[in-house]
């Protein structure tokens, strides 16, 4: 089960030279999908699944959408949002003729001019939807993502201001003209589908969703790349006092010490802050071979602190 809070991640990287992170802050909708429609927000509004299977994630375990009749339908509790919110969620599919649409996360209503989506049309993400502007507001990706590979889709609203990242990369803005944003609506939150009723068929994904939160703030670029990566640039952490190799990896880490630090701990930690190896003998090196491969935090200590962090692939 993943936790709500990576708690053990998130006070190395307050400790590091990062603006604040805080990824609970703010969050008002939180469906790790590992399996269900739970919502591990403070607003506990939990989603149905229909047709839906329990798949490997990006973070643990994910939903796979089946493209046809698959999808999560949540509440049409407005969350508290007015004018101002951030959507994000891992995505993969290899599904490059979705039409018109293929809807990853959804509270919007075309016929009353409001409401956000993030979707995949042309084979890019599309960050789109209405806020009494009277237009359809809509930012395309640069790049495509309909190639069975995690992408990290993320859009941001305040107000007329429509922003979408990819990846952790800033993509573009939009605007609208509204003199009064508002995104609020009586629809449903829903997850890999939209309802067009009368106005055409049903937008359904197809592939596998994982993780996706939404927020009533803006994010910052270093919580973007927090959650792009799960742990953030840490490689010049230190001023390099140690001699981490070879990185990537699918076999050994080797450590050499270039510091005066007396060592008596190394351990490697997953997304989620938990240890997943530790030594503290032969500290340098670390047999990584049957670790599952992803993205990891290395962390050297000394007998009082952690006195060295770096992010680890493991291929």
């Amino acid at each position: 089960m993943k936790k709500l809070i990576f708690t053990l991640i998130l006070l190395l990287i307050a400790n590091l030279s990062f603006s604040q992170v805080n990824i609970t802050q703010g969050l008002i909708a939180y469906f790790p999908l590992d399996g269900n429609a739970n919502d591990l927000s403070n607003f506990h509004l939990n989603g149905n699944t229909y047709n839906t299977s329990l798949t490997d994630g990006r973070v643990d375990d994910a939903l796979f959408f089946n493209g046809y009749n698959s999808e999560i339908i949540s509440s049409p509790n407005n969350r508290g949002i007015t004018n101002t919110i951030t959507v994000c969620a891992w995505v993969r599919t290899s599904n490059t003729n979705p039409v018109p649409y293929s809807f990853i996360v959804a509270k919007y209503d075309w016929r009353i001019d409001k409401g956000f989506h993030l979707a995949i049309k042309n084979n890019k993400i599309m960050f789109a939807g209405r806020n009494l502007s009277n237009n359809y507001i809509r930012i395309d990706s640069q790049s495509e993502v309909t190639d069975g590979k995690w992408h990290f889709a993320l859009g941001e609203i305040q107000g007329n201001t429509w922003k979408l990242w990819l990846d952790g990369v800033y993509q573009g803005v939009a605007y609208g003209t509204a003199y009064t944003p508002l995104l609020t609506s009586n629809e449903p939150l829903t997850i890999g589908y939209y309802n067009l009723g009368d106005n055409g068929n049903h937008l359904y994904f197809d592939g596998t969703i994982d993780e996706v939160r939404i927020y009533n703030r803006l994010l910052t670029q270093s919580e973007i790349d927090y959650l792009n990566l799960g742990i953030s640039s840490l490689n010049n952490y230190s001023n390099r006092l140690f001699k981490v190799y070879p990185n990537p990896t699918n076999s050994f880490i080797t450590s050499e010490n270039t510091s005066n630090k007396n060592i008596n701990k190394i351990q490697l930690l997953d997304i989620n802050g938990r240890v997943v190896l530790e030594i503290t003998n032969n500290i340098k090196q670390l047999d990584v071979s049957s670790i599952k491969k992803g993205v990891y935090l290395l962390q050297i200590s000394d007998n009082k602190e952690v006195i060295y962090n770096e992010k680890i692939i493991i291929k």
